[in-house]
Protein backbone atom coordinates (compact mmCIF):
# COMPACT_ATOMS: atom_id res chain seq x y z
CA UNK A 1 0.00 0.00 0.00
CA UNK A 2 2.99 1.95 -0.03
CA UNK A 3 2.64 2.81 -4.29
CA UNK A 4 -0.68 2.43 -5.65
CA UNK A 5 -1.44 2.67 -9.77
CA UNK A 6 -5.10 3.52 -10.32
CA UNK A 7 -6.43 4.14 -14.21
CA UNK A 8 -9.24 3.94 -16.26
CA UNK A 9 -9.90 2.25 -19.88
CA UNK A 10 -12.22 0.21 -22.49
CA UNK A 11 -12.14 -2.81 -22.42
CA UNK A 12 -11.91 -4.81 -25.71
CA UNK A 13 -15.19 -6.29 -25.70
CA UNK A 14 -18.73 -5.50 -26.70
CA UNK A 15 -21.50 -6.69 -24.12
CA UNK A 16 -25.19 -6.79 -24.92
CA UNK A 17 -26.79 -3.59 -22.88
CA UNK A 18 -30.60 -4.40 -23.44
CA UNK A 19 -33.39 -6.63 -24.48
CA UNK A 20 -33.49 -4.60 -28.51
CA UNK A 21 -29.66 -6.53 -29.01
CA UNK A 22 -27.89 -2.99 -28.66
CA UNK A 23 -24.08 -3.60 -27.63
CA UNK A 24 -21.55 -1.53 -25.51
CA UNK A 25 -17.81 -1.72 -24.60
CA UNK A 26 -17.83 -1.49 -20.67
CA UNK A 27 -15.88 1.23 -18.67
CA UNK A 28 -12.45 -0.64 -16.16
CA UNK A 29 -11.07 1.40 -13.74
CA UNK A 30 -8.48 -0.90 -11.94
CA UNK A 31 -5.67 -0.31 -8.62
CA UNK A 32 -3.03 -1.92 -8.47
CA UNK A 33 -0.83 -2.41 -5.15
CA UNK A 34 2.49 -2.38 -7.15
CA UNK A 35 4.78 -4.01 -4.20
CA UNK A 36 2.96 -7.29 -4.90
CA UNK A 37 0.72 -7.20 -8.65
CA UNK A 38 -2.10 -7.90 -6.37
CA UNK A 39 -5.25 -5.81 -7.59
CA UNK A 40 -6.65 -4.10 -4.91
CA UNK A 41 -9.52 -2.05 -7.00
CA UNK A 42 -11.86 -3.06 -9.68
CA UNK A 43 -14.97 -1.45 -11.34
CA UNK A 44 -16.92 -2.10 -14.17
CA UNK A 45 -19.07 0.38 -15.53
CA UNK A 46 -21.11 1.80 -18.87
CA UNK A 47 -20.96 4.97 -18.08
CA UNK A 48 -17.33 6.94 -19.32
CA UNK A 49 -14.60 7.64 -17.06
CA UNK A 50 -15.82 10.03 -13.86
CA UNK A 51 -14.94 11.59 -10.32
CA UNK A 52 -17.51 8.82 -8.89
CA UNK A 53 -16.03 5.93 -10.72
CA UNK A 54 -12.86 6.67 -9.05
CA UNK A 55 -14.09 7.59 -5.99
CA UNK A 56 -16.08 4.04 -5.77
CA UNK A 57 -12.16 2.20 -7.01
CA UNK A 58 -10.88 3.99 -3.82
CA UNK A 59 -13.47 3.37 -1.32
CA UNK A 60 -12.97 -0.13 -2.73
CA UNK A 61 -9.31 -0.23 -1.76
CA UNK A 62 -9.82 0.86 1.76
CA UNK A 63 -13.03 -1.70 2.36
CA UNK A 64 -13.96 -5.06 2.73
CA UNK A 65 -15.87 -7.28 0.50
CA UNK A 66 -19.29 -8.22 0.96
CA UNK A 67 -19.98 -11.92 1.43
CA UNK A 68 -22.74 -11.10 -1.36
CA UNK A 69 -20.33 -9.33 -3.61
CA UNK A 70 -18.29 -13.11 -3.47
CA UNK A 71 -22.17 -15.33 -3.61
CA UNK A 72 -23.07 -12.64 -6.45
CA UNK A 73 -19.60 -13.21 -8.88
CA UNK A 74 -19.23 -16.87 -7.55
CA UNK A 75 -16.11 -16.55 -6.33
CA UNK A 76 -14.68 -19.37 -5.08
CA UNK A 77 -10.84 -18.22 -3.70
CA UNK A 78 -12.26 -15.72 -1.38
CA UNK A 79 -9.89 -13.26 0.10
CA UNK A 80 -9.82 -9.12 1.82
CA UNK A 81 -6.95 -7.27 0.55
CA UNK A 82 -7.61 -3.93 1.66
CA UNK A 83 -6.01 -0.91 3.94
CA UNK A 84 -5.07 2.70 3.12
CA UNK A 85 -2.53 3.79 0.59
CA UNK A 86 -0.19 5.99 1.04
CA UNK A 87 0.43 6.84 -2.58
CA UNK A 88 -2.14 6.59 -5.33
CA UNK A 89 -0.55 7.44 -8.91
CA UNK A 90 -3.05 8.37 -11.51
CA UNK A 91 -3.13 10.16 -15.19
CA UNK A 92 -4.19 13.40 -15.83
CA UNK A 93 -7.99 12.67 -16.44
CA UNK A 94 -10.53 15.10 -15.44
CA UNK A 95 -12.00 12.43 -13.51
CA UNK A 96 -8.93 12.17 -11.10
CA UNK A 97 -10.08 16.10 -10.04
CA UNK A 98 -12.56 17.35 -8.44
CA UNK A 99 -15.03 18.27 -5.20
CA UNK A 100 -15.40 14.76 -4.49
CA UNK A 101 -11.92 13.25 -5.02
CA UNK A 102 -10.39 15.94 -2.82
CA UNK A 103 -12.76 15.18 -0.41
CA UNK A 104 -11.33 11.56 -0.72
CA UNK A 105 -7.98 12.83 -0.05
CA UNK A 106 -8.68 15.03 2.75
CA UNK A 107 -10.36 12.50 4.59
CA UNK A 108 -8.72 9.24 4.21
CA UNK A 109 -5.13 11.28 3.75
CA UNK A 110 -3.10 9.76 1.06
CA UNK A 111 -1.08 11.53 -1.58
CA UNK A 112 -2.32 11.53 -5.36
CA UNK A 113 0.50 12.30 -7.67
CA UNK A 114 -0.51 12.90 -11.23
CA UNK A 115 1.79 12.17 -13.74
CA UNK A 116 2.69 14.00 -16.77
CA UNK A 117 0.56 13.67 -19.93
CA UNK A 118 2.09 11.20 -22.30
CA UNK A 119 4.03 9.14 -20.19
CA UNK A 120 2.65 5.79 -19.55
CA UNK A 121 5.19 4.11 -18.05
CA UNK A 122 4.64 6.18 -15.04
CA UNK A 123 2.09 3.71 -14.54
CA UNK A 124 3.83 0.17 -15.35
CA UNK A 125 1.73 -2.23 -12.93
CA UNK A 126 -1.42 -0.92 -14.13
CA UNK A 127 -0.89 -0.78 -17.40
CA UNK A 128 0.45 -4.49 -17.33
CA UNK A 129 -2.34 -5.59 -15.33
CA UNK A 130 -4.47 -4.03 -18.28
CA UNK A 131 -2.82 -5.67 -21.13
CA UNK A 132 -3.18 -9.08 -19.14
CA UNK A 133 -7.14 -8.05 -19.08
CA UNK A 134 -7.46 -7.10 -22.66
CA UNK A 135 -5.57 -10.91 -23.51
CA UNK A 136 -8.41 -12.72 -21.36
CA UNK A 137 -11.37 -10.40 -22.77
CA UNK A 138 -10.25 -11.97 -26.67
CA UNK A 139 -11.41 -15.62 -25.25
CA UNK A 140 -15.18 -13.73 -24.94
CA UNK A 141 -17.59 -13.58 -27.74
CA UNK A 142 -17.68 -9.72 -28.90
CA UNK A 143 -14.00 -9.73 -28.65
CA UNK A 144 -12.64 -6.42 -30.47
CA UNK A 145 -9.60 -7.62 -30.93
CA UNK A 146 -7.53 -11.54 -31.25
CA UNK A 147 -4.44 -13.06 -31.78
CA UNK A 148 -5.17 -12.55 -36.06
CA UNK A 149 -7.05 -9.46 -36.34
CA UNK A 150 -5.60 -6.19 -34.62
CA UNK A 151 -8.17 -3.43 -33.12
CA UNK A 152 -9.92 -1.46 -34.77
CA UNK A 153 -10.48 -4.32 -37.44
CA UNK A 154 -13.00 -5.98 -35.96
CA UNK A 155 -14.53 -3.47 -34.61
CA UNK A 156 -18.27 -4.46 -36.67
CA UNK A 157 -17.81 -8.27 -36.12
CA UNK A 158 -17.22 -7.78 -32.50
CA UNK A 159 -20.53 -6.03 -31.70
CA UNK A 160 -22.23 -8.54 -34.06
CA UNK A 161 -20.99 -11.54 -32.13
CA UNK A 162 -21.86 -10.08 -28.46
CA UNK A 163 -23.64 -12.32 -26.91
CA UNK A 164 -22.54 -11.40 -22.91
CA UNK A 165 -24.25 -9.17 -21.01
CA UNK A 166 -23.19 -6.54 -19.39
CA UNK A 167 -23.98 -8.70 -15.55
CA UNK A 168 -21.64 -11.43 -17.56
CA UNK A 169 -18.54 -9.34 -18.07
CA UNK A 170 -18.43 -8.05 -14.95
CA UNK A 171 -18.90 -11.44 -13.05
CA UNK A 172 -16.38 -12.76 -15.66
CA UNK A 173 -13.59 -9.89 -14.51
CA UNK A 174 -14.45 -10.31 -10.85
CA UNK A 175 -14.03 -14.23 -10.52
CA UNK A 176 -10.57 -13.82 -12.93
CA UNK A 177 -9.51 -11.37 -10.49
CA UNK A 178 -9.51 -13.49 -7.54
CA UNK A 179 -9.59 -16.87 -8.39
CA UNK A 180 -7.31 -16.60 -11.51
CA UNK A 181 -4.74 -13.69 -11.64
CA UNK A 182 -4.47 -13.38 -7.71
CA UNK A 183 -2.82 -17.31 -8.03
CA UNK A 184 -0.68 -16.94 -10.64
CA UNK A 185 3.01 -17.19 -10.42
CA UNK A 186 5.08 -14.36 -11.62
CA UNK A 187 8.36 -13.01 -11.25
CA UNK A 188 8.79 -9.50 -10.83
CA UNK A 189 11.47 -7.10 -11.02
CA UNK A 190 11.40 -5.63 -7.34
CA UNK A 191 11.38 -8.54 -5.61
CA UNK A 192 14.23 -9.56 -3.55
CA UNK A 193 13.64 -13.12 -4.20
CA UNK A 194 13.79 -12.94 -7.95
CA UNK A 195 11.48 -16.19 -8.01
CA UNK A 196 8.40 -17.00 -9.51
CA UNK A 197 5.53 -16.24 -6.63
CA UNK A 198 1.39 -15.86 -6.49
CA UNK A 199 0.46 -12.56 -6.19
CA UNK A 200 -1.59 -13.47 -3.18
CA UNK A 201 1.25 -15.42 -1.76
CA UNK A 202 3.35 -12.37 -2.37
CA UNK A 203 0.51 -9.89 -0.15
CA UNK A 204 0.56 -12.47 2.41
CA UNK A 205 4.34 -12.96 2.84
CA UNK A 206 4.61 -8.83 3.04
CA UNK A 207 1.66 -8.88 5.33
CA UNK A 208 3.44 -11.18 7.81
CA UNK A 209 7.12 -8.95 7.25
CA UNK A 210 5.60 -5.14 7.42
CA UNK A 211 3.36 -2.98 8.95
CA UNK A 212 -0.03 -2.56 6.02
CA UNK A 213 -1.40 0.65 7.12
CA UNK A 214 -4.74 0.71 8.45
CA UNK A 215 -8.09 1.48 6.73
CA UNK A 216 -10.27 3.93 7.81
CA UNK A 217 -13.09 3.31 10.11
CA UNK A 218 -16.66 3.29 8.28
CA UNK A 219 -17.31 7.00 9.46
CA UNK A 220 -14.09 8.30 7.37
CA UNK A 221 -15.15 6.26 4.52
CA UNK A 222 -18.98 7.79 4.51
CA UNK A 223 -17.38 11.20 4.76
CA UNK A 224 -15.07 10.57 1.44
CA UNK A 225 -19.12 11.16 -0.28
CA UNK A 226 -19.93 13.83 1.61
CA UNK A 227 -18.60 16.59 -0.53
CA UNK A 228 -21.77 19.43 -0.01
CA UNK A 229 -22.07 21.32 2.94
CA UNK A 230 -25.27 23.28 4.33
CA UNK A 231 -26.58 24.78 7.99
CA UNK A 232 -29.93 23.67 8.91
CA UNK A 233 -32.25 24.38 12.06
CA UNK A 234 -33.02 21.49 14.54
CA UNK A 235 -36.74 20.65 15.24
CA UNK A 236 -38.08 18.11 17.71
CA UNK A 237 -39.25 15.37 14.12
CA UNK A 238 -35.21 16.28 13.02
CA UNK A 239 -33.55 18.06 10.48
CA UNK A 240 -35.39 18.71 7.40
CA UNK A 241 -32.89 19.19 3.89
CA UNK A 242 -34.74 19.67 0.31
CA UNK A 243 -37.83 18.16 1.52
CA UNK A 244 -36.66 14.94 3.21
CA UNK A 245 -36.81 15.01 7.13
CA UNK A 246 -33.90 12.94 8.86
CA UNK A 247 -33.82 11.59 12.22
CA UNK A 248 -31.90 9.45 14.31
CA UNK A 249 -31.27 8.40 17.84
CA UNK A 250 -28.33 10.54 18.70
CA UNK A 251 -29.96 13.53 16.80
CA UNK A 252 -32.74 13.01 19.40
CA UNK A 253 -30.54 13.28 21.86
CA UNK A 254 -28.91 16.10 20.87
CA UNK A 255 -32.04 17.65 20.31
CA UNK A 256 -32.33 17.22 24.51
CA UNK A 257 -28.76 18.73 25.70
CA UNK A 258 -29.30 21.97 22.92
CA UNK A 259 -32.75 22.37 22.32
CA UNK A 260 -35.07 23.80 19.13
CA UNK A 261 -33.92 26.08 16.46
CA UNK A 262 -30.62 25.49 17.21
CA UNK A 263 -28.68 25.68 13.71
CA UNK A 264 -26.18 22.90 12.88
CA UNK A 265 -23.21 22.28 10.16
CA UNK A 266 -24.40 20.08 8.35
CA UNK A 267 -22.77 17.70 5.16
CA UNK A 268 -24.57 15.15 2.44
CA UNK A 269 -23.27 12.98 -0.41
CA UNK A 270 -24.62 14.65 -3.58
CA UNK A 271 -25.34 10.99 -4.96
CA UNK A 272 -27.43 10.29 -2.65
CA UNK A 273 -30.48 11.61 -0.33
CA UNK A 274 -30.71 8.82 1.92
CA UNK A 275 -28.16 10.13 4.85
CA UNK A 276 -26.78 13.23 5.80
CA UNK A 277 -23.68 14.16 8.21
CA UNK A 278 -24.73 16.39 11.27
CA UNK A 279 -21.88 17.98 13.22
CA UNK A 280 -22.31 18.11 16.89
CA UNK A 281 -21.76 21.79 18.44
CA UNK A 282 -20.49 20.61 21.42
CA UNK A 283 -17.86 18.18 20.30
CA UNK A 284 -17.16 19.16 16.95
CA UNK A 285 -17.96 15.63 15.55
CA UNK A 286 -20.15 14.54 12.38
CA UNK A 287 -22.27 12.15 13.08
CA UNK A 288 -24.78 10.20 10.47
CA UNK A 289 -28.34 10.76 10.06
CA UNK A 290 -30.59 8.63 8.24
CA UNK A 291 -33.83 9.44 6.97
CA UNK A 292 -37.26 9.01 8.23
CA UNK A 293 -38.40 6.96 5.58
CA UNK A 294 -36.43 3.93 4.47
CA UNK A 295 -38.58 2.80 1.38
CA UNK A 296 -36.63 6.38 -0.24
CA UNK A 297 -34.32 5.19 -3.40
CA UNK A 298 -30.96 6.31 -3.73
CA UNK A 299 -31.12 9.01 -6.03
CA UNK A 300 -29.01 12.26 -6.10
CA UNK A 301 -30.01 15.90 -4.71
CA UNK A 302 -30.33 16.63 -8.48
CA UNK A 303 -32.58 14.05 -9.68
CA UNK A 304 -34.66 15.07 -6.22
CA UNK A 305 -35.01 18.49 -7.62
CA UNK A 306 -35.89 17.90 -11.16
CA UNK A 307 -38.76 15.63 -9.78
CA UNK A 308 -40.14 18.05 -7.50
CA UNK A 309 -40.23 20.83 -10.15
CA UNK A 310 -41.76 18.51 -12.41
CA UNK A 311 -43.97 16.15 -10.11
CA UNK A 312 -44.60 18.51 -7.16
CA UNK A 313 -44.62 22.55 -7.84
CA UNK A 314 -44.57 23.28 -4.06
CA UNK A 315 -41.39 23.16 -2.65
CA UNK A 316 -43.18 23.46 1.00
CA UNK A 317 -44.75 20.52 0.55
CA UNK A 318 -42.85 16.94 1.45
CA UNK A 319 -42.31 14.84 -1.68
CA UNK A 320 -43.37 11.16 -0.21
CA UNK A 321 -41.30 8.17 -1.39
CA UNK A 322 -44.12 7.30 -3.19
CA UNK A 323 -44.39 10.67 -5.55
CA UNK A 324 -40.81 9.91 -6.03
CA UNK A 325 -41.09 6.33 -7.52
CA UNK A 326 -43.83 7.52 -9.75
CA UNK A 327 -41.39 10.34 -11.18
CA UNK A 328 -39.04 7.80 -12.14
CA UNK A 329 -41.45 5.25 -14.14
CA UNK A 330 -41.63 8.46 -16.11
CA UNK A 331 -38.08 9.52 -15.90
CA UNK A 332 -38.96 13.20 -14.32
CA UNK A 333 -35.55 12.60 -11.98
CA UNK A 334 -33.50 12.44 -15.38
CA UNK A 335 -31.62 15.72 -16.83
CA UNK A 336 -32.88 16.29 -20.29
CA UNK A 337 -30.24 15.80 -22.78
CA UNK A 338 -30.39 18.86 -25.61
CA UNK A 339 -27.62 16.41 -28.06
CA UNK A 340 -28.67 12.91 -27.90
CA UNK A 341 -26.47 11.99 -30.53
CA UNK A 342 -26.51 8.14 -32.18
CA UNK A 343 -28.78 5.67 -31.58
CA UNK A 344 -25.72 3.78 -30.09
CA UNK A 345 -25.13 6.38 -27.52
CA UNK A 346 -28.64 6.91 -26.79
CA UNK A 347 -28.75 2.82 -25.81
CA UNK A 348 -26.14 2.97 -24.11
CA UNK A 349 -26.90 6.02 -21.61
CA UNK A 350 -30.57 4.49 -21.74
CA UNK A 351 -28.53 1.15 -20.44
CA UNK A 352 -27.09 3.29 -17.86
CA UNK A 353 -29.99 5.01 -16.20
CA UNK A 354 -31.81 2.10 -16.16
CA UNK A 355 -29.57 -0.29 -14.29
CA UNK A 356 -28.97 3.06 -11.42
CA UNK A 357 -32.34 3.15 -11.37
CA UNK A 358 -33.09 -0.64 -10.78
CA UNK A 359 -30.36 -0.47 -7.84
CA UNK A 360 -31.52 2.40 -6.49
CA UNK A 361 -35.37 0.84 -6.40
CA UNK A 362 -33.88 -2.35 -5.29
CA UNK A 363 -31.90 -0.87 -2.18
CA UNK A 364 -34.72 0.96 -1.04
CA UNK A 365 -36.69 -2.20 -1.23
CA UNK A 366 -34.32 -4.04 1.15
CA UNK A 367 -34.09 -1.63 3.70
CA UNK A 368 -37.71 -1.03 3.77
CA UNK A 369 -38.02 -5.11 4.30
CA UNK A 370 -35.12 -4.91 6.43
CA UNK A 371 -37.38 -2.21 8.70
CA UNK A 372 -40.78 -4.00 8.38
CA UNK A 373 -38.45 -7.48 10.02
CA UNK A 374 -37.34 -5.25 12.33
CA UNK A 375 -40.63 -3.85 13.61
CA UNK A 376 -42.19 -7.12 13.37
CA UNK A 377 -39.86 -8.76 15.84
CA UNK A 378 -39.89 -5.38 18.26
CA UNK A 379 -43.87 -6.06 17.98
CA UNK A 380 -43.61 -9.80 19.25
CA UNK A 381 -44.03 -9.93 23.16
CA UNK A 382 -40.55 -11.69 24.45
CA UNK A 383 -41.56 -14.80 26.80
CA UNK A 384 -39.74 -15.13 30.18
CA UNK A 385 -37.87 -17.95 29.96
CA UNK A 386 -37.53 -20.41 33.43
CA UNK A 387 -33.89 -20.70 34.32
CA UNK A 388 -32.60 -24.30 34.16
CA UNK A 389 -29.91 -23.83 36.89
CA UNK A 390 -32.78 -23.28 39.76
CA UNK A 391 -31.56 -23.96 43.26
CA UNK A 392 -33.12 -27.06 44.77
CA UNK A 393 -35.94 -26.22 46.96
CA UNK A 394 -37.59 -28.70 49.74
CA UNK A 395 -41.67 -28.64 50.72
CA UNK A 396 -41.80 -27.79 54.34
CA UNK A 397 -44.25 -30.23 55.87
CA UNK A 398 -46.76 -29.49 58.45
Amino acid sequence: MERVEIDCTAADVFCVIDDAGNVARPTIRAAVDCATGLIVGLQVSLSSPHSLLVANTLKEIMSPHEEGFFIRHKIEKRFQAIGRPLAVVADQGSENSGDLIERAIKTTSFELRKNAPGNPDRKPFVERLFRSINEVLTTLPGATQSKEIAAKSRTKRAMEEARLTFEDVESFLQKWRFDVHAHRSQRRIQSALRTREALWACWARLQEDHLVPEPPTPMELKQMFFAGAATRKLHRYGIEFEGIQYSSTELRRLFKEIGPDQVLEIRYDPTSILEIAVQNPLSSEYFIVGAKHPELPAISFDELRRLRKKHNPDPGEDLKAVDILDGMLEHHHKKPVRNPGTKHRQAKRDAVYRRADQAAVDDARAKEQAAKMVAEQEAVPKKLRRPTNLPETSKRTD
